[in-house]
């Protein structure tokens, strides 16, 4: 661990996706940054993730039908969203604000500004894996499939709502299903390809980054828990970690779902809560496919890596607790074979288990900005389940704002004015 003081153009505490990404960024541009991390890098919820690049999910967490959902679900620890009732009084005022964005006016709004982030970073993405390589990317779409005709019917309409965007999309029966994926059967009515979409491991992506940034002399410091930031005239000066004093002209929180805590520390309140993901992965089995899949209505993802295959999902409101919970990684693993009848199960002592928090905002979109009543402390958190898919794009949006250049896109969506108070 470090002590002293640290001097650097710009402090960016958040060693996951989004930090590395702002960093990467920064570092381009010749500023001198230094990376804080109170783990290291990919230790938290970049880690075991879909790895799914997802330009067409340009529909936010808070949609229309989804507060039914969660109150169907509420009874159920396996479910696919589920809310501890004892979480539901600490809970009351974000899940009040969530469900007011729950309606298709907030959809609409927020279509145009998510498709640009999405997109905006599947192409930095695409240029990353050209010029370095080395993390599992691969272009090939990402196939959606159904069960119920139920599922089918709102799989055509978030579709048709993509499609807005400028996105295609391919709709398959039985028959197409077989083609794209003749690897296993798949026992669903039929899916829907996003052929721009893309997937990569999301671990391997991080550590890469993190070795492009030592290459660049990026300063970092691991296994540091940040104490504060000092304010003085409308401007942060410095920032404190267990006797590391961080001196900078700009600050970037992105801590994922421990940002809520730093910035309370920095004397800010966000309504921002941690949504515990699951995966599984394990050694890929005869017939896993090529192709990644989302398994419609139990809302899991199957991923293909490397000669592994890592199944995801799950979003459980239960605060920070890290504990594994097998009815949740038993949801998963029991979902897959009644898509993917023919895969042979996964063998418990061969496979990773694996949670992570999942940082949420009411109205299911980021925070990208500066913290409100300073000039120069900025925040890039919120992204719920679309981190890994929207970093690159968060790190330029934030690289733009801080430099002063106009934005690729409007900002308005992204202002962490939204859900962050000054205590």
């Amino acid at each position: 661990m470090e002590s002293g003081e640290i001097k650097a153009d710009v402090a960016v505490v958040g060693a996951g996706v989004i930090g590395v990404c702002v960093a990467l960024e920064l570092s381009s541009r010749g500023y001198e940054v230094v990376l804080l991390d109170r783990r290291g890098p990919a230790a938290g919820c970049s880690y075991g993730n879909a790895g799914f690049i997802c330009p067409s999910h340009v529909v936010p967490l808070a949609a229309p039908g989804v507060i039914a959902k969660v109150l169907k679900w509420m009874g159920r620890p396996d479910s696919p969203f589920y809310l501890s009732p004892a979480r539901v009084p600490a809970m009351a005022g974000w899940l009040l604000s969530f469900a007011r964005h729950c309606n298709p006016e907030h959809v609409r709004h927020s279509m145009r500004p998510l498709a640009d982030l999405l997109m905006r970073s599947r192409a930095l993405y695409d240029a990353f894996d050209e010029k370095v390589g080395g993390f599992g990317y691969e272009r090939r779409g990402i196939l959606k499939v159904f069960k119920t005709e139920k599922g089918f019917d709102e799989g055509r309409a978030e579709a048709a709502m993509v499609r807005e965007t400028g996105q295609p999309t391919l709709e398959v029966d039985r028959v197409g299903l077989e083609r794209l994926v003749p690897e296993t059967p798949i026992e669903a009515r039929g899916g829907i390809l996003y052929p721009e979409d893309a997937h990569l491991d999301p671990a391997a992506f991080v550590r890469k980054a993190f070795s492009v940034l030592e290459s660049r002399g990026v300063r970092t410091v691991n296994a540091v828990e940040v104490e504060g930031v000092r304010l003085a005239g409308g401007r942060a000066e410095s920032l404190s970690a267990r006797g590391v004093s961080v001196r900078a002209k700009q600050f970037v929180l992105a801590a994922g779902a421990w940002t809520v805590d730093l910035a309370r520390r920095c004397g800010w309140r966000i309504a921002l809560v941690p949504a515990k993901g699951y995966s599984l992965t394990r050694p890929a089995p005869v017939g896993a496919p090529a192709l990644p899949l989302l398994l419609a209505e139990a809302k899991v993802a199957v991923t293909p890596m490397a000669g592994q295959l890592r199944y995801a999902g799950t979003l459980e409101l239960a605060g920070f607790d890290e504990r594994l919970d097998a009815r949740r990684l038993g949801a998963i693993a029991d979902a897959v074979p009644r898509y993917l009848p023919k895969l042979a199960p996964p063998q418990e002592a061969e496979t990773e288990k694996w949670c992570g928090f999942r940082p949420c905002t009411p109205d299911g979109l980021p925070l990208i900005g500066l913290l409100p009543g300073v000039e120069n402390l900025y925040i890039a958190a919120g992204h719920a389940m679309i981190g890994m898919a929207a970093a690159p794009g968060t790190g330029l949006l934030l690289a733009q704002l801080m430099a002063g250049k106009e934005p690729y896109t409007n900002t308005s969506a992204f202002d962490p004015a939204r859900f962050c108070r000054r205590r």
